[in-house]
């Protein structure tokens, strides 16, 4: 029996449920149950904050909740100090009655709201998470495992290596068999979805190896029969010829796919059995065309009225067939069994070496321990922790959940433990979450009490009059019987604001129809659009001037449409803009998921990555800087103003290195003036710039706190395209402040707990149609979650999942009407898909069996309306004819006043520059990789060879991925099977083609293998031998990657500079450099700095293609390669660089004994360990020469002598005085 609920006398230990329907004050009740448990004199020593176990459903409840019984404290020691507060109310008064003027009382009061930090209210994850990691050793739990939201990467790779181990190594035949849904990795995952993580989960039926050896068996007994049976007196060629005629007389129909009978299908299947007879061996799989000559189908396919051609032939194959299936279904249940347990396995052991979890593996994992060997010392220890809990939206329980509440709170008359499940079973709509009603009722039987709240203090006495009224309507309104509608009464909070239009008051509950005159009737897309266009109507017709929620003047803010999907909320909110309403579409799609979100993408893979030309089109080309393609290209070919969008990047990326990503898109965002260019797409799309521009800055916003965390563009684009994939939580939700004064479209799960002055609900006459079809169902035995694909119980289990989605339709409807404060305004159309929506079900209309025309359709949905009107008054029918004189709002300008731009270009000689600039002439400079600037002019071959580094691709972005994998790799780590999967993933992740990945390997291990004789570049003996030494035997203490450089420039001029490069010998008389004067900065990114035998040199990885043969990368093809590029000139900043370096870190520096030299690695032509000696090369402080020669295969080294790199640097910083 259930009981109305007295916060102030309820029972503080035992089993307690609550039921509180929609606006029946919740919250409101667990604040006053929480302070009950805080000071009731009956216990010995009542509960402090941290001992008071609080569970619901998400983090931001969880915040409100404690910010709730914080200020609920806070009115009670108000009451205790004789105030009486606005917030006092007759339960707190019956609360705090019997220890009025105590002292005790007052003192834990306050310190309850001195630690309500500290007080345990989780969500459910976060509570096992606690758990889990306080009581690691007796969990198993790792204690640095990583909490994600999806491990849907770990379980692809999971269910790919299944696949490889399973199915690859099955014959052709044996693979074709397999079902076309199941024959993708991606395919058997998603289809054993609901079962491939849960250890308790399990695929029907079950079939032992005997079970599919017996069929088999039985398979060979019918093809032998069929084998007689086709070949006896030429049988089979008579049956296929009587067919034949059957089908050419019309005796049989032509049938539906995939029985389709025609001459040449009968002939197919003719030829099919003449062949089976002919190999003498049953087939491993059976070809259903077959089944055209059997008697079952043909008798299907024979015209009414008509006797159907039969003959003992067509009995056996009709045997065979069945056999087969037989056989087939045994074999495609055991692999299933086999893949749900060996991915399950194979997941669980990837996350583990991954250490990373899911939250559902928080509850699995805690619900496994309670049950184990160490369950019964976690559990007492849990109980002496939480001697009370409060378990909120209890609605939306799973077995999981429950059985952990179950161990830790059982049923014990003597025990002094309280446990309160609050929720409404007519709420529970996430079903799609795992969320098990039956898991709600089954809790609610074992409670020792049951209570109901019977006051709504949220909308109108005469909306829940209405409501009331609907509900009465159906003896049955969730479908379960086991859930009622109990009416409620109003608890006077929401009288005064109803909705007058015009000066009169409405009836709150509005069916707001619109009349179909075709009698066509429509289909879904065009009542959408009819449906979406009349709300917006009705909502600027409230909006007028005058309409009030009770004194005050309706606002756009007052209105919610809620919506069953994002295609609806587009429909309603495209809508809206053309009758110049805002709106705010609200979603938990995360911000990551907005187009927004592909540009930062792109901007942060620029800044990650330089030279990344693909990413830095696409940011150009985006709202952030508003170029047409002919704009981009225009830009490119010219050399100039692509220098000046180079040097804005460069701008952008020294931003986000000194104060992160946040600054950078701000940057970003000024340089290229995005308010002003996001104008037109926002206009385009109907969004409005402020959404634009919001999204970019919220994104900027979150990245900027996960750089805080880890201050790593590579590390934070990672986790930026983690967020992209999976989403994440509240932090993400996309916001913008101004939307709180537009309407409101939300889908009904968003406006769960929510409320609304006035609720339009446009497609609630919209359903869909539920029926669950196909070869798998999902369902629960017990709570333990099942998965049939095939078992004799298949069609009844999908008539009750069908079932069950139906009443979740319902429970989604209650939902919906029971947001609304004062006024709900349902719509009303014909449409093809009316017979499956819940509020039809629930007024009990009885459509024909087959809707063809619009009367059809809407005929018994007016007598339903007019029904229920002679039962109230507060709900009236309303259609177009009320909105005559409707005001047209003003449309939202998508203009706005463009400031004057300057056209005239001021030259300045301060700038940052670099090698690039220097090399190229450019008036504005930045430093760009030079990965694969230019390849020579090789035909290509006629073949490509995966397997050679000469064959890889070439160009820009192949440069970019040669670099990061040297940047990020162990040098010392090359093993094979590392090695393969290292390089495949990088490939992966730059979108190169995996087939390259031997290639790859390939080229890393010879370019860490080949040796770099140092003892070239020694001016004395070394320590030990370094003629062999090779990349491979650097350890990562004695190198720096991507070493970046900014000194002072001071005065640099172009014609001093080529003078001594030219004295030097760097470059020819012939050559040239043309910039202008520099006074400023150098800068630039050095790829390798190195430490060997004490002393430093200088590594940079080329990737440029020179040819297809070793020899194409020796002598004078490299010198020809680091001359056309001035890579010469690179090599000598570079120098400069890394020596100004060494000065400000080694005291005592020494040219000769700390400084080594330079090499540049043409990785495609470096031969290995097995390298050639090339030509030694002595640099002294005698030799005047700057310039560097081919050392080897792929290897150019140099070694500026130490007075010319002290010419170059006091040139560089403007004289001796400067340097």
């Amino acid at each position: 029996m259930t009981a109305i609920l007295n916060a102030a006398t309820l029972p503080l230990s035992g089993r307690h449920l609550i039921e509180a329907s929609a606006g029946t004050g919740k919250t409101f009740t667990v604040a006053n149950l929480y302070l009950r448990l805080l000071i009731d004199a009956q216990q010995v020593a009542p509960p402090a904050v941290e001992e008071i176990l609080v569970v619901t459903f998400t983090n931001a409840a969880t915040e409100e909740l404690r910010a709730r019984l914080r200020s609920r404290i806070a009115v009670a020691l108000q009451v205790l100090d004789g105030e009486s507060p606005d917030e006092a109310d007759p339960t707190l008064h019956a609360v705090l009655g019997p220890h009025s003027g105590d002292p005790v009382t007052k003192a834990r009061l306050e310190l309850a709201y001195q630690c309500m930090d500290q007080a345990a209210i989780f969500t459910i994850h976060g509570f096992c998470d606690r758990v889990l990691r306080e009581q690691a050793f007796e969990s198993g739990e790792l204690f640095d495992a990583e909490l994600q939201a999806s491990v849907d990467t770990l379980k692809l790779r999971a269910a790919e290596a299944w696949w490889r181990n399973t199915i690859s190594p099955m014959p052709a035949a044996e693979v074709e068999s397999i079902p076309s849904k199941w024959r993708t990795p991606a395919a058997v995952l998603s289809r054993l979805s609901s079962v491939i993580t849960d250890t308790a989960g399990q695929v029907v039926p079950q079939f032992t190896d005997e079970d599919v050896r017996q069929s088999q068996a039985g398979c060979e007994v019918a093809w032998q029969a069929f084998h007689t049976a086709w070949t006896a007196n030429g049988e089979g060629e008579n049956w296929a010829e009587q067919i034949l005629a059957a089908v050419q007389s019309k005796l049989i129909n032509k049938g539906r796919a995939p029985n389709i009978y025609t001459a040449e299908t009968v002939n197919e299947a003719s030829q099919l059995a003449a062949s089976l007879v002919e190999s003498g061996t049953p087939p491993g799989h059976l070809d259903q065309r077959l089944s055209l000559l059997g008697n079952e189908v043909i008798r299907r396919g024979t015209r009414k009225g008509k006797g159907p051609i039969q003959s003992a032939l067509g009995e056996r194959i009709d045997a065979l067939v069945a056999s087969y299936g037989q056989w087939g279904l045994q074999k495609l249940v055991a692999l299933q069994c086999n893949a749900k347990v060996s991915i399950g396995a194979d997941l669980a052991q990837r996350k583990l070496l991954a250490r990373q979890r899911t939250f559902d593996d928080l509850l699995l994992q805690l619900h496994a321990v309670l049950q184990g060997k160490n369950g019964e010392r976690l559990t007492g220890v849990l109980r002496a922790r939480f001697p009370v809990a409060l378990i909120d939206e209890f609605q939306d329980t799973d077995r999981i959940q429950y059985e952990i509440f179950d161990k830790l709170f059982p049923q014990d008359p003597g025990s002094t433990a309280a446990l309160y499940l609050i929720g409404d079973p007519k709420q529970s709509i996430y079903r799609f979450r795992g969320a098990d009603i039956n898991m709600y009722l089954r809790a609610r039987d074992s409670a020792d009490e049951r209570h109901s709240l019977d006051k709504n203090y949220r909308s109108s006495s005469r909306l829940l009059n209405a409501l009331n009224a609907v509900y009465g309507q159906s003896d049955q309104p969730f479908g379960n019987a086991d859930i009622s509608y109990q009416p409620v009464t109003a608890g006077g909070h929401a009288e005064k604001n109803a909705l007058t239009v015009a000066g009169e008051v409405l009836p709150p509950l509005q069916f707001d129809c619109i009349e179909v005159s075709d009698d066509k009737l429509p289909v879904i897309v065009q009542s959408t659009a009819a449906l979406a266009r009349h709300c917006a109507q009705r909502i600027a017709w409230l909006l007028v001037e005058g309409n009030k929620l009770g004194r005050t003047q309706v606002a756009a803010k007052d209105i919610a449409v809620l919506v069953a999907n994002h295609l609806q909320g587009q429909a309603i909110r495209d809508a809206l803009h053309a009758v110049g309403v805002g709106s705010a579409m609200q979603s938990r799609h995360s911000v990551f998921q907005s187009p927004e979100a592909l540009d930062i993408l792109a901007l942060l893979r620029v800044l990650a990555r330089p030279g990344d030309s693909g990413s830095l089109s696409r940011v150009l080309v985006s709202p952030l800087a508003g170029y047409s393609a002919s704009e981009l290209l225009q830009q490119r070919d010219d050399a100039v103003a692509w220098q000046r969008v180079e040097d804005a990047v460069q701008r952008c990326r020294e931003q986000c290195r000194q104060a992160g990503p946040q600054a950078a898109v701000l940057r970003f965002m000024s340089l290229f003036k995005s308010r002003v260019k996001a104008m037109g797409t926002a206009a385009a799309e109907g969004r409005g710039v402020d959404r634009v521009i919001g999204n970019y800055l919220h994104l900027a916003d979150v990245l900027q706190t996960a750089w805080q965390e880890q201050p790593d563009l590579p590390a934070l684009l990672k986790t930026a395209q983690h967020w992209r994939e999976q989403g994440a939580d509240e932090a993400l939700q996309l916001r913008l402040e101004s939307d709180e004064a537009l309407v409101q479209i939300m889908t009904v799960h968003k406006s769960k707990g929510l409320q609304f002055p006035v609720v339009m609900l446009p497609f609630i006459c919209i359903g869909k149609d539920a029926t669950v079809k196909g070869d798998v169902v999902s369902f629960a035995d017990n709570g333990q979650p099942r998965l049939d694909v095939g078992s004799d119980q298949l069609t009844a289990r999908q008539a009750q999942a069908t079932q069950a989605l139906i009443d979740e339709s319902l429970r989604a409807l209650y939902v919906a009407l029971t947001r609304a404060e004062q006024s709900c305004w349902i719509g009303v159309a014909a449409n093809k898909n009316a017979k499956h929506a819940a509020l039809w079900q629930l007024l009990g209309v009885s459509f024909p069996a087959k809707l063809s025309s619009t009367s059809d359709c809407q005929v018994p949905i007016m007598e339903a309306i007019d029904r229920l009107l002679s039962h109230s008054a507060d709900i009236a029918k309303s259609g177009e004819a009320i909105m005559q004189g409707a005001l047209q709002l003003a449309p939202q300008l998508n203009e706005t006043p463009r400031a004057r731009s300057a056209t005239r270009q001021v030259h300045a000689s301060w700038r940052v520059g670099s090698y690039t600039a220097l090399a190229r002439g450019a008036t504005h400079a930045v430093e760009q990789p030079d990965h694969d600037a230019v390849d020579v002019a090789v035909p290509r071959p006629e073949t490509v060879d995966y397997n050679s580094p000469f064959h890889f691709p070439r160009g820009a972005d192949a440069g970019t991925l040669v670099h990061s994998v040297f940047e990020h790799l162990d040098f010392r780590n090359t093993e094979n099977q590392f090695l393969h999967g290292y390089a495949e993933k990088q490939l992966r992740d730059h979108g190169v083609d995996t087939a390259w990945t031997p290639a790859l390997c390939q080229l890393v291990r010879n370019t860490l293998n080949t040796p770099l004789d140092t003892t070239q570049f020694e001016t004395q003996s070394p320590e030990t031998d370094s003629s062999n030494f090779s990349l491979s035997m650097l350890d990562n203490k004695n190198r720096i990657d991507e070493l970046g450089f900014h000194f002072p420039v001071h005065a640099l001029d172009a014609e001093k500079l080529v003078a001594l490069l030219r004295e030097s010998g760097v470059i020819g008389a012939e050559d040239n450099l043309l910039f202008d004067r520099l006074d400023g900065y150098m800068t630039g990114f050095i790829d390798l700095t190195f430490r060997h035998n004490g002393r430093w040199y200088i590594a940079d990885y080329k990737s440029n293609h020179l040819g297809y043969d070793t020899a194409d990368y020796h002598g004078d093809a490299l010198t020809e390669a680091m001359h056309h590029h001035r890579y010469d000139l690179q090599y000598l900043i570079y120098a400069v660089a890394l020596q100004r370096y060494l000065k400000s870190r080694l005291p005592d520096f020494n040219y000769d004994s700390d400084f080594g030299g330079v090499y540049y690695l043409f990785v495609r032509g470096m031969p290995g360990a097995a390298s050639p000696e090339g030509t030694s090369i002595k640099g002294s402080s005698a030799d005047r020469s700057g310039a560097g020669k081919a050392s080897a295969a792929g290897v150019y080294a140099a070694r500026p002598p130490e007075d010319f790199l002290q010419a170059l640097d006091e040139l560089l910083s403007g004289g001796p005085d400067h340097a």
